[in-house]
């Protein structure tokens, strides 16, 4: 393996559904895949070292291709490994154009994307615009806006995960655009934002990296609007070489995605009892959850418990 390993603290959640229970921390060294990587074969899925590394608690292995779903946890004498998750990868090949690019999809999905895009204003109550920020001077102004709209998201509210606040992460954004290293985009309604969406270039690739939009704006598909029109300007541009969804399943990404690879999220612990213990526990709390949400979905009760759940994160 030759991509280079940075030394990083690793995060196992303990969750049920999508409420937090607690987390463990560890220190770790963590390497992620490419785009470029996912154009090879999969290789076995084995400790990347010969022997496990001194100083660390895990090695974490990132959106690593894969032939086939691989097992949970499997031990061996240089390590435990633990699957945290598999999943397509998905990606859209942009060296074509935005004609080409939607003749891959059916009739009936462009069909109801260009709906969604055209009728957006109308969905949405106002004048429906998109502006893109490129350039280190205009970048305080997509953090200042798009803080607005992470604020109001349940990834922020629940999941801690919207886009980062404070100065060092505007200095890391104003850096990555004086490389012409960024592209961030937000959607207006009239002059409310509403959606932002933020990509980092690296070697040529576009990273689907922070995303989010206003709940309250949920029934017009604020998200896949500002999708859609990016990629319109991403495509007219033609500087990138692909657009990485990233790790994750999604709908919508599987639905713009021109390309897939199942990938995993791969950790290497040291082989212990206490590792097989805790992770053999964070397994069970992730099929009890996956038993408990199924079991709602059957009671038709999944999508009202989700929408009051992120509703109170979002009221509190």
């Amino acid at each position: 393996m030759t991509r280079p390993f940075r030394e990083q603290p690793f995060e196992l959640p303990f969750r049920l559904g999508e409420i937090e229970l607690f987390v463990l921390r560890y220190s770790s060294l963590t390497v992620a895949a490419t785009i470029a990587d996912l154009q090879n074969e999969p290789k076995p899925a084995t400790l990347p070292f010969d022997h496990f590394p001194s100083g660390v608690d895990v090695v974490v292995c990132r959106s690593e291709r894969i032939a086939e779903p691989l097992p949970a946890i499997t031990w061996s004498p240089e390590a435990i490994r633990y699957v945290v998750s598999q999943f397509n990868q998905y990606y859209i090949d942009l060296s074509t154009n935005m004609k080409e690019y939607l003749s891959t999809f059916s009739s009936k999905s462009r069909s109801t994307l260009l709906r969604k895009v055209t009728r957006a204003g109308a969905t949405l109550g106002g004048h429906v615009t998109l502006r893109e920020y490129r350039k280190p001077d205009e970048m305080p102004e997509f953090h200042r806006l798009a803080r607005e709209v992470s604020a109001r998201t349940y990834q922020e509210r629940l999941l801690d995960a919207g886009l980062p606040d404070g100065a060092p992460f505007v200095e890391s954004m104003c850096h990555l655009a004086s490389d012409d290293h960024v592209r961030a985009y937000l959607l207006f309604c009239d002059k409310r934002p509403i959606a932002y969406m933020y990509c980092p270039v690296r070697d040529g690739v576009l990273l689907y990296q922070y995303v989010g939009y206003d709940p309250q704006y949920r029934h017009g598909s604020p998200g896949t609007v500002l999708q859609y029109l990016a990629l319109e300007q991403i495509f007219a541009e033609g500087k990138f070489q692909y657009f990485d969804f990233t790790e994750g399943q999604g709908q919508h990404k599987e639905q713009l995605a021109t390309h897939a690879a199942l990938c995993a999220n791969i950790c290497y612990f040291r082989p212990s009892w206490r590792s097989f213990l805790v992770l053999w526990c964070h397994q069970a709390l992730e099929r009890i959850s996956r038993v408990v949400v199924g079991g709602l979905d059957r009671l038709g009760l999944k999508g009202r418990i989700k929408r009051f759940v992120r509703t109170w994160h979002w009221r509190s």
